[in-house]
Order: structure tokens, then C-alpha cells, then sequence
């Protein structure tokens, strides 16, 4: 087939095919070069990669354990009571001996029902040898009357069911609840201290913030230290003595008025607050009394009759007068004696007070019913005991600990009542009314228990089941999976063999637990009732290492949760005492496991574990000498004289079996005297062979170590009870030969493991600037562009002999037809003659 279709008609006798393909001989025998050196190149290019993958694998896992201290200066850990505790030891364990107590082990938290007569079955409405679950919540279940609803704008007709003679939507949840495992579902607070929450099962998902601003609590009025009472006057500090008798405290009697006068002049004093950082030059914290003086007669009866000081206390419900007279003011009346007639008087109100320290008023009482009253006596005519009395009590400098309200109000006549604190609390910005110390808002219990902020996330993990479900068969098995398909850690599984149907936490430890909340009634349906007597009949009971916690109680109610932690271990490492939520911990480089409570100390004795060490250093020379050779085999693997890549003609004539043989004879020494595989192989026989600077040890080269060389091609020859004697004269030894880290980064001060790890990343990426990584030519790498230069050059050559190739049929398709023409006029000529 030519440029002009089919040749060889004429009857020139011309073979045409035949003459082009004689024609295009040379031109194919250049195309079939060019393809040669691509394919040989293409080759050389695997081989490449080939080697680049044996170093990568060799330096990423095989090198890297044997920079390792674990391996490489490893320890060993013995336990004198192996049934108690398992012990192993990192590089980092000193050789020593430690002792160790279990006192606890950490334990999951586990519900486990009740079993055989008294189990799941036994509590079935109906059918008591059903597993559905059905069966435990009613009588009798089936399908009820017809009914129609609206869905996408269509009216369906749909049966409703009936459950013990109710209709329900068959869409409508029957049974409900959510589980938490204290962690990653359920209710989540971050300040237990503040509040404890938890939310019924069709409590909303999210975030809550939180405030308890402020607590039940009694009311208490605390003065100042006695100590620092100081009186002023216009001139500034008149008296600061530390007393606790009442007439240095509350009165200044006149300067000259003596025993022997017929009268005697009292005048109240003024007073500060009473701060430990009062300043005394400045006055402005003075509260000034008003200017008042009382002259008594000097004598005994009218001194005894008249009250200095007096209040009425009570306590909400009893109340009692508290006064002193002239004559106790004057004959050394203390704080104590009032702190005494207070303790005396009979109400609830107690009084403490110690020498020169604060003088207290407690109520027990809690929340609004926790009352301290005063009530200052008025002022009469010829006495100013009011005055007095409220200069004295405001000098005290009494603050309700509930409010942090220092009194310094109490004026003659007039009455100050304290009541305790109530709980005040904030849910997401606004206020809600606290009943006692606890408030439920969507579905989530707050219960206060402390003054402060929290952030409460609720992320429960539902467990939901509809009429429905109920109506076509779901069982106990179906509930145990739903339980676990949630993703929490907590666990269900009904044993159908002991009829028992169990909770437990596949974590142990005080923060792992099991949390059930029972989904609340809705106006609609008794669901958590419901559900909530399901699970009351499960019998369940907490049990923990073994023992049943006779506490728990298995009784649900609808809207309720429950939460049962699991528990810390407690254990003592070496006299230091750790509490732990699993039965595990690292301590000192050494990984103690616990399986068993102990009476007494268990020893765990870590010691250099020199079998293991030995046993790397065999795995490296072993390693290194496999590396090794592998390398040689591809350095010193000659090429096969006359072997090279076959054309497509020469393989059309081959057999399958023929074509493999061949070209596995012409890929071998595609690497021979290759330049960068034989630096490699140099850097790494130098790797090993230097001294390791720095280290103060007679032991800084793998000679040392009882490692040496043979033969020409550097392979590593162990002597064991060489290396064992240098592991004993310096039990570091191995490790820092081998792994070794310089701080400046000088490689003649790191070790071998490391030296070779830095040759094989230096000749992977000589390697991959030869080929590149992969078997893609678009890399950069000398190879791929050689490849693709060959490539393009190629393509060029095969348009050129396409033209070449039509040039010949055009030149033999002319040379056809003139033949053609010739062979008719010779053949008119001859008939012309013959005639």
C-alpha cells in the first residue's frame, strides 16, 4: 500500500513493497539505535530506583532501631511477685532496686443485672420467654386502627399500633434513654467544684455557661482583729494599746475626772475600720461618732443601775438583751465577758472569740431562716447608751462573711439584721430561680455546690425506640448493639444464658464511668416511666474488684440519671504515693504494670540486659553485611558481551520464553564501576570504620567493640565475648559507638548508626539526581532528561521516515506508471506490424 493505493497491477512487474522496504533498511536500523539506548537507559533508570528503595528501606527501618537507647543500652526489669506486678525498663532506668505497694487497683465501672429467676425475662408484661423487648414493656402489642396523615402535601393512610389498649403513632418514641462514659459523652462540666449536672435523655445537645454566684450558707458577722482597734480625735491617733477590755474599746473617760469627784464624764470614741493597712494620716476612713458625753453620779448603785452598752440580739425566732453597766465598763469588763453573756443567752446565735484575735457571730442555720439581728438600745435624756453602744459595735468593724458587707450603720434605736446566703445562679446569661441548691432548665440538673464559673457540655448519646421498632421484634441483642454502635467506651451485653443484661466501661479509672439518664414524660406519653421501669427490673448492681457495692441503688425514676465511676489505682513507687485511672505507669524509665493488690513490698530490681544488646549488635552486623554485599553483587556485576536490547523485528522472531532469557542476560552490570554506587559503598565501609571523638572510654570504634572486618569487600565479623567484656567494663559502651548524637552536629562525634544514616540520605539523593524516585521521566534527573531528549528525537525520526517512506512509493508509484505506458505503446506498435 503506497501513496497511491495498491501497486504491482500494471503488470510492470515491479514489486513495490518489497523495493520500499529495501529503500527504508538503513533509515529503520538509526530508529532502532535510538530505541535501543531509550530502552537501555530505561533500564539502568529501574536499576537505579531498585537501589534507591533497598537503601530507603535499609536507613528508614532497619538503621533506625539501632539508634535506639531501648535497644542499644537496653535494661531489663525483674519482679520479685510477678503475680502482683509486671515491670519493664527503657534506657533511662537507672540500675537499681525499687519497691513498690499496690493499695487499689483501678477498676471500670460495671452495672451488672440481675440473672436466672430474678432476670430480664422473669419481668416481661408478656410473653416471659420472649428476648423482645416489647414483651417488657407491655401485655400486649399489635396493630392498631387506621388513620391518615399529611407528608410532602400527600394524605397516607397508616395503621397505627396499639400497646396495652393505648394507640400510639407508630413514628412516636416508646422506650429512651442516653448513655455517657463520663469522657467523651454524656455530661461533661468542667469545674465539679462549682456544680454537678446531669441531663434526662431528651435534654438538647450543646454548650452551656454557668455561674453559682452564690451558696446556702449561715450567716456570719467577723470583726476586725481586736488587736487593731484605734481611736482618733480631731488631732488624729489618740489610743491604738492592744486590750480587749471594753472600756479602752468604747469609751475615753474626761482627763479630770478622778475617783473622788461626785460625778464621772464618759465620752464614746470615734473609730476606724479597723485594715491591717490603715493609713494614719489619712482620716478619710474615719466614721466619727457624734460628739456625746454622759455624767454619771460616782456612786456604786447608779454606776451598777446604768447601762453603758446595750443590744438586743436575736436569732430569728428567740431574742436577748445584752447590756454592761458603768460599773462593768470601770471594773475591767472584756470582749470575752461579751462573747460569754452571748453564749449564755440561749438562741441559736454562738460567739467566738480569743485574746486579741476577731470577734465572731454565728447562726447555723443556712439560706434565708440563718438570721442575726441587733437591735441598738435609744438614747435617753440623761444617757446616751444608743450612742455608745453603736460607736462600739461599728469600732468592731463586723463584715456578713456571706456578702462581704462591712457594718459600720448601726446607729442608737435603729436595727441591723443579717441574714445567710441563698444560691444564686446564672445559666447562659440569665437568672433562674433556685429551689434549695438545685434548678433544672432544659432538661439539665444543676446542683450547686460552690461559688464559681463552668462551661457544661451535654453531648449525649441517645438510644431511642419507636412503636414501631417494638411492633416488628426489636430485642434485648438489639438494644445491647444499639448501646454499642453509639461510640462511646460504655459497653452493653445481654447474656441470654443467666438472662441478664449488663453495663460496664471498656476504661477504668474515677473519670471513666457509666451514665444513664432516663428520658422524662411527655404530655403525650409516660415514656420515661416506661423506660424508666425497664430499667429498675434489670436488678442492676454495682460491683467493683470483685465486691458489689451494697449502696447502689438499682431503683430508675423518668427524667433521672445515674452515675457510677470507676476507680483509681493507689500504689506507692519507692515511698511516693500515685494515683492512677489505669493499672499502669511509668516511673523512673521503668513501665510498671499492676494485676494485683500487694500486703507487702514487691521489689522490681533493673539491671543492664545484656543478652538483648549482644543480640542488636549481631542484627546489625548482619544487616550491614547483607546491605553490603547487595551492593557489590551490583558494583562489580559485569555486562553480558553481545547482549543488548532487542528490536521489534528481532522479537517478532523470538518466543515468549526466548525474549525473557535474552533480556535478563542484557540488563545484567547495568551498574558495573557505576561512580555513585561506588561512593556510597566507600562511605559506608569509612562509616563504620572511625573512631567516635569525644567519648572519655577506651571504647570509640566497633573495633573496640570486638567488631571487625574481612575480606575485600568490608564485611563485619563479630566476636561476642569480646563485646561482652566491653558492655561490662563500660555498660554505655555499645550505645554510644553506635548512637551517639554530637551537640555541635560534628559527624567525627556521632555514632556509626548515625554515620551511615548520613551517607545513605547522601546517597539516595545523588541517587535521585541520577533518576529520580520514580519510574515517571517528567523528573528532573539526568537520566529522565536523557530519556526524554531520546524520546523527542525519536519522535521527530519516526516523522521523518513516514515522509521518507512516502517519498519512495511516490518515486516507485512514477517509475510503475511510466513502465506502464512504455508496455502499452509496445504493444500498439506490435499489433500495428502484425497487421
Amino acid at each position: 500500500m503506497g501513496v497511491n493505493g495498491i501497486y504491482g497491477l500494471s503488470g510492470s512487474g515491479l514489486d513495490i513493497e518489497s523495493m520500499v522496504k529495501v529503500g527504508m533498511l538503513s533509515k529503520q536500523s538509526e530508529y532502532d539505535k535510538m530505541q535501543q539506548k531509550f530502552t537501555q537507559n530505561e533500564w539502568t533508570k529501574a536499576e537505579y530506583l531498585e537501589l534507591y528503595g533497598s537503601i530507603q528501606t535499609f536507613n528508614n527501618s532497619t538503621l533506625s532501631q539501632y539508634k535506639l537507647s531501648s535497644n542499644m543500652n537496653a535494661r531489663s526489669a525483674y519482679s520479685s511477685n510477678s503475680d502482683a506486678l509486671s515491670a519493664t525498663a527503657n534506657a533511662t532506668a537507672s540500675n537499681m532496686t525499687h519497691y513498690v505497694e499496690v493499695e487499689n487497683l483501678a477498676g471500670a465501672a460495671y452495672l451488672i443485672g440481675a440473672h436466672g429467676d430474678n432476670g430480664v425475662k422473669s419481668h416481661n408484661k408478656g410473653n416471659t420467654d420472649s428476648i423482645s423487648l416489647s414483651a417488657a414493656l407491655f401485655s400486649e402489642i399489635g396493630t392498631g386502627s387506621q388513620a391518615t396523615k399529611t407528608v410532602d402535601n400527600i394524605v397516607k393512610t397508616y395503621n397505627k399500633i396499639s400497646a396495652d389498649g393505648v394507640e400510639y403513632d407508630p413514628d412516636a418514641i416508646a422506650f429512651q434513654f442516653a448513655v455517657g462514659d463520663g469522657v467523651n459523652s454524656g455530661v461533661i462540666s468542667s469545674n465539679e467544684n462549682v456544680a454537678t449536672v446531669s441531663a434526662s435523655a431528651d435534654a438538647k445537645n450543646g454548650t452551656h455557661t454557668v455561674t453559682v454566684d452564690s451558696m446556702d450558707s449561715s450567716v456570719e458577722l467577723k470583726s476586725s482583729p481586736i488587736a487593731h482597734v484605734v481611736h482618733y480625735d480631731s488631732t488624729g491617733v489618740t489610743d491604738s494599746k492592744v486590750t480587749e477590755n471594753l472600756a479602752d474599746i468604747a469609751f475615753k473617760l474626761n482627763p479630770e475626772s478622778t475617783a473622788s469627784d461626785e460625778t464621772l464624764t464618759f465620752a464614746n470614741l470615734n473609730y476606724t475600720t479597723m485594715y491591717d493597712d490603715y493609713d494614719a494620716e489619712d482620716y478619710s476612713d474615719v466614721v466619727n461618732a457624734p460628739s456625746t458625753f454622759t455624767t454619771i453620779a460616782n456612786d456604786e448603785e447608779t454606776l451598777k443601775n446604768t447601762a453603758a452598752l446595750a443590744f438586743t440580739i436575736s436569732d430569728g425566732e428567740n431574742s436577748a438583751e445584752i447590756s454592761f453597766s458603768y460599773w462593768d465598763i470601770m471594773n475591767g469588763a472584756t470582749v470575752s465577758d461579751l462573747r460569754d453573756k452571748i453564749n449564755n443567752a440561749g438562741l441559736k446565735i454562738t460567739a467566738e472569740y480569743e485574746d486579741g484575735d476577731t470577734f465572731t457571730l454565728k447562726n447555723p442555720d443556712t439560706g434565708a431562716d440563718s438570721k442575726i439581728s441587733i437591735a441598738v438600745a435609744a438614747d435617753t435624756d440623761d444617757n446616751h447608751v444608743g450612742t455608745n453602744t453603736a460607736a462600739f459595735l461599728n469600732s468592731l468593724g463586723l463584715t456578713n462573711t456571706a456578702t462581704g458587707e462591712i457594718h459600720n450603720n448601726y446607729a442608737a434605736g435603729e436595727t441591723v439584721e443579717d441574714t445567710g446566703g441563698t444560691v444564686t445562679m446564672t445559666i447562659d446569661g440569665e437568672t433562674v430561680t433556685v429551689d434549695g441548691n438545685t434548678v433544672t432548665v432544659d432538661g439539665v440538673t444543676y446542683t450547686a455546690v460552690g461559688v464559681g464559673a463552668l462551661t457544661v457540655t451535654v453531648d449525649q448519646k441517645i438510644v431511642s425506640v419507636t412503636y414501631q421498632q417494638l411492633l416488628n421484634g426489636y430485642t434485648f441483642n438489639d438494644l445491647a448493639s444499639d448501646v454499642n454502635a453509639l461510640g462511646s467506651n460504655v459497653r452493653a451485653a445481654y447474656d441470654s444464658v443467666q438472662d441478664s443484661f449488663s453495663f460496664y466501661n471498656s476504661e477504668s479509672g474515677s473519670k471513666n464511668g457509666v451514665v444513664l439518664s432516663m428520658a422524662a414524660n411527655t404530655d403525650e406519653d409516660t415514656v420515661g416511666d416506661r423506660t424508666a421501669e425497664f430499667f429498675t427490673n434489670l436488678g442492676l448492681q454495682s460491683t467493683s474488684r470483685g465486691v458489689v457495692d451494697e449502696n447502689f441503688s438499682s431503683t430508675f425514676h423518668a427524667g433521672e440519671t445515674k452515675t457510677l465511676k470507676g476507680e483509681d489505682a493507689s500504689v506507692k513507687i519507692d515511698g511516693v504515693s500515685y494515683e492512677l485511672d489505669s493499672n499502669k505507669i511509668t516511673v523512673g524509665g521503668v513501665i510498671y504494670n499492676f494485676t494485683q493488690q500487694t500486703t507487702a513490698p514487691v521489689t522490681v530490681t533493673v539491671a543492664q540486659d545484656t543478652d538483648k544488646i549482644v543480640d542488636k549488635v549481631k542484627s546489625f552486623v548482619e544487616d550491614y553485611n547483607k546491605l553490603l554485599a547487595s551492593l557489590y553483587e551490583k558494583y562489580t556485576q559485569k555486562p553480558s558481551s553481545g547482549y543488548t536490547p532487542l528490536t521489534d523485528s528481532q522479537r517478532a522472531e523470538m518466543t515468549d520464553e526466548q525474549i525473557e532469557k535474552w533480556e535478563k542476560k542484557a540488563k545484567e552490570g547495568l551498574l558495573y564501576h557505576d561512580s555513585t554506587l561506588g561512593r556510597i559503598i566507600d562511605k559506608m565501609r569509612d562509616a563504620v570504620s572511625g573512631r567516635i571523638e569525644g567519648l572519655d572510654s577506651d571504647y570509640n570504634t566497633i573495633y573496640s567493640l570486638g567488631i571487625s572486618t574481612t575480606g575485600t569487600r568490608g564485611q563485619l565479623v563479630l566476636d561476642e565475648e569480646k563485646l561482652r567484656t566491653a558492655i561490662a567494663n563500660d555498660p554505655d559502651a555499645v550505645y554510644n559507638v553506635f548512637a551517639k548524637l554530637d551537640a555541635d552536629d560534628n559527624v567525627n562525634g556521632t555514632g556509626v548508626a548515625q554515620r551511615l544514616s548520613d551517607v545513605l540520605n547522601s546517597g539516595m539523593k545523588a541517587v535521585r539526581t541520577r533518576a529520580g524516585t520514580s519510574a515517571d521521566i517528567s523528573e528532573d534527573s539526568d537520566l529522565n532528561n536523557l530519556l526524554r531528549e531520546l524520546q523527542t528525537k525519536m519522535s521527530n525520526f519516526k516523522i521523518m521516515m513516514n515522509a521518507f517512506e512516502d517519498k519512495l512509493y511516490k518515486k516507485y508509484d512514477s517509475m510503475e506508471s511510466a513502465l506502464a505506458l512504455l508496455g502499452t505503446q509496445l504493444n500498439y506498435v506490435t499489433s500495428a506490424f502484425s497487421s
